[in-house]
């Protein structure tokens, strides 16, 4: 049976002990302490004890631990020497568990961010590899989602530093409706991530508003030596909570959305809810959705996306705004 998070610290610290050449031959005391210790809870002679013959037994542990017992010094050591469960090679199905998550990994290995740690993401996979005796393509099996990597990209390690020193960043910025670029002096706060973009939310100095710039459209990024206080009373998940996307204004008003689905879209939307606060009433030809939520870019423009498969039915301003998309649609096509 497969050891829980305390039983593995436990583990460890047997482990230690007995290939501690300083303090050899460690009581079944010995190790109570230094267990009740690293756990802050006491530990009993049994649970010890317990574990002692799992380490040595267990076959889904898996380290047939040569713990034995010595008389003379009332304590444990390793009979083999060098023994260590940090040395026991990985099963089967852990190495194709390290497998998978690593690929994982790499899928990120194109941002900025995460390419100091692809020699690391490397290493771990040639380990794994070593282990198995051979290496794995995982693409044969598994697909993951690969997107062409947005700009902007290389402003992450700078704007996070930033973040987590407290310096000002400054940068040009051109949004998609203006013509030219204006310079920025921000008090970054969080770095966030939307189907692929990165996008930030600061605060300009002198202001109280918070806003939301995409890395893809910055330019110049500098990080300035000038500090800001950060506001303690901000909270990223907070901010967003109302939310659908990366459009948040904590000023504009959350409203009672409902609007009708198929069959079809109602079990999907029930099997991947789009916000915390959905709700769902089924009917014969489908169901209703309930969401309180800020009405946004993103909202709008999901369901418009859902045209034939949804009837909004409030609020009105809502309706009115997708009937006019959804006009300028049909004019396009005439």
């Amino acid at each position: 049976m497969p050891a829980n998070k305390f039983a593995t610290i436990r583990y460890h610290v047997i482990d230690k002990m007995l290939r501690n050449k300083y303090k050899p031959y460690p009581s079944v005391e010995d190790i109570m302490e230094k267990c009740s210790e690293v756990l802050f809870k006491e530990i009993s002679k049994s649970s010890i004890e317990k574990d002692v013959r799992a380490m040595k037994n267990d076959e889904a542990l898996g380290y047939f631990a040569p713990i034995e017992y010595n008389r003379t010094h009332k304590g444990y050591y390793y009979g083999q020497e060098d023994y260590s469960i940090d040395k026991v090679p990985l099963n089967e199905d852990e190495i194709e568990a390290v497998q998978f998550a690593t690929n994982i990994l790499t899928q990120f290995k194109n941002v900025a961010i995460f390419q100091d740690y692809e020699n690391a993401i490397e290493k771990v996979l040639d380990k794994v590899n070593l282990s198995s005796g051979h290496a794995t393509n995982e693409s044969e099996f598994i697909q993951f989602e690969n997107l062409p990597t947005s700009t902007g990209n290389e402003y992450l390690a700078p704007i996070l530093n930033a973040i987590r020193k407290r310096f000002l960043v400054g940068f040009k910025y051109q949004s998609f409706k203006s013509a030219t670029q204006k310079d920025r002096v921000v008090e970054p706060y969080v770095l966030k991530e939307h189907k692929n973009r990165w996008y930030l939310i600061c605060r300009e100095s002198g202001s109280e508003m918070y806003k939301v710039f995409g890395l893809e459209r910055m330019d110049e990024v500098v990080v300035l030596k000038d500090k800001f206080v950060r506001n303690p009373d901000f909270e990223a998940e907070e901010f967003f909570k109302n939310s659908l996307g990366i459009t948040a204004n904590p000023k504009l008003k959350v409203e009672e959305v409902k609007f009708a689905c198929n069959e079809v879209l109602i079990q999907y939307l029930e099997s991947q809810p789009i916000h915390g606060s959905q709700s769902i009433r089924f009917t014969e030809r489908g169901g209703i959705v309930t969401l309180n939520i800020i009405v946004t870019f993103e909202l709008v423009q999901m369901l418009s996306g859902w045209a034939h498969e949804v009837k909004v039915l409030q609020p009105k301003s809502l309706i009115n705004e997708l009937k006019d998309r959804h006009q300028m649609a049909i004019n396009n096509y005439k």
